[in-house]
């Protein structure tokens, strides 16, 4: 646990808080990829870099800024406090968008794949424990094997 700055993507870089104390950034909620997420201007624009395939949607699948739906502008944007994966430098907020994404069904109608519908990295195993507790209401799922998927970074 830290205190973080708005941005669900890059809002684990201890230099984010600096900027968000500067003014640097605006923030904003979005749909994308019809779930809720928190991004300043900056991620907005550099989020088509993802490989679709991250998201669990087939390569050339389109999702940065002209794909959102903006939901708000967060106004007098302040730190929170948030858990984050030490290897990704991910936020939980992140994590669980994540989480939310790639449980959709895909794009082109199939069914999701397994281990795509993984939290995130297995880098840090405690750390995957607690959050996936957290996500299932404090109790973890007695057969679950622990996904290989690769983070962020």
């Amino acid at each position: 646990m830290r205190e973080v700055a708005p941005c669900f993507d890059c809002g684990a870089d201890r230099g984010e808080l600096a900027d968000l104390a500067q003014g640097e950034h605006t923030y904003a909620e979005l749909l994308a990829l019809g779930a809720p997420v928190v991004l300043c201007d900056a991620c907005q624009a550099d989020f088509s870099s993802y490989d679709p395939r991250y998201f669990n949607r087939p390569p050339g699948t389109r999702f940065g800024v002209g794909e959102f739906r903006f939901v708000r502008a967060l106004r007098d944007p302040a730190p929170a406090t948030d858990e984050f994966c030490r290897r990704c430098q991910r936020r939980l907020a992140f994590l669980r968008f994540l989480v939310q994404v790639r449980s959709a069904p895909a794009a082109v109608g199939r069914a999701v794949a397994p281990h795509r519908r993984a939290l995130v990295c297995d880098a840090d195993a405690a750390h995957y424990d607690r959050v996936r507790s957290r996500l299932h209401g404090g109790r973890a799922a007695a057969s679950h094997q622990r996904p290989r998927v690769p983070c962020a970074s």
